[in-house]
């Protein structure tokens, strides 16, 4: 993780992967503005202190792409002047509302996660969502998240990155900065499962969980062999046409 990387991660109390999405260069030479759009992990477990800094960045919205099963059992917070919204990213209980003993691995093979990740970007109403919120917020801040902040906030993230024109290969860094935001989870998780797998296999398993490149790509590939383009994707899933798509990045780039 690079020194810039490291500044763009917002130190809370007690949310993991909270961090600012600007910064980033765009292939026309301009920068994502700082300030503006924020991803982060689970947000119920929130601090006062953690509430205060969300108002202090004058977040205004926050996008939750988590499933009802996973909002009830650990629910957003209500934050004045903040408005919440919900739309499920998956709405495949199976894939949210995991049992460590019987079903977290098959979940994990690298072939259900790149099946996951294709589906996703595809006529899904939680980026249709996320989307026309980008473009309504005028350049004020949101936050978006999921429970990780990696596998739906990465995809929507993705997004965004790209209606913005950041280059690909920036994009796929961005996503893979979960995997170390990330750390406290996964020795949570290892502790979790040692009731399940035995320990000489733990080290292959939690690798399993670890974010990959190829993921991210399948979301491109996906994009790519549904609509030929990026910029007929973006037209055709949410309605960013070149006129829309300037006038976004004129509110969101400098």
């Amino acid at each position: 993780m690079t020194t810039q990387q490291f500044q763009r991660i917002i130190p809370m109390e007690n949310v993991l992967n909270f961090r600012d999405m600007g910064g980033y260069k765009t292939a026309d030479g301009r920068v994502v503005k700082p300030g503006l759009i924020y991803r982060s992990a689970d947000l119920s477990t929130m601090t006062e202190k953690d509430i205060a800094l969300v108002q202090e960045l004058k977040i205004t919205v926050i996008f939750d792409y988590r499933d009802d099963h996973e909002a009830m059992k650990q629910p957003d917070p209500v934050i004045p002047s903040v408005q919440n919204i919900r739309v499920p990213a998956i709405n495949e209980p199976g894939l949210t509302n995991v049992d460590y003993e019987k079903d977290l691995m098959k979940h994990m093979t690298l072939d259900a996660m790149m099946g996951m990740y294709g589906k996703m970007p595809i006529n899904n109403p939680s980026f249709k969502r996320l989307m026309q919120l980008f473009q309504e917020q005028e350049g004020a801040a949101f936050l978006h998240h999921c429970m990780g902040g990696r596998d739906r906030t990465g995809v929507g993230g993705a997004l965004i990155l790209l209606t913005l024109g950041v280059e690909r290969e920036t994009i796929i860094e961005d996503y893979l900065i979960s995997n170390e935001t990330l750390t406290p989870m996964y020795d949570q998780m290892r502790d979790r499962l040692k009731a399940y797998i035995p320990e000489d296999q733990m080290d292959t398993y939690m690798n399993m969980l670890q974010l990959r490149r190829e993921f991210l790509e399948a979301v491109f590939g996906a994009i790519e062999s549904t609509y030929g383009t990026i910029d007929a994707y973006l037209e055709q899933e949410f309605g960013l046409d070149a006129e829309s798509r300037t006038k976004v990045q004129n509110y969101y780039l400098v």
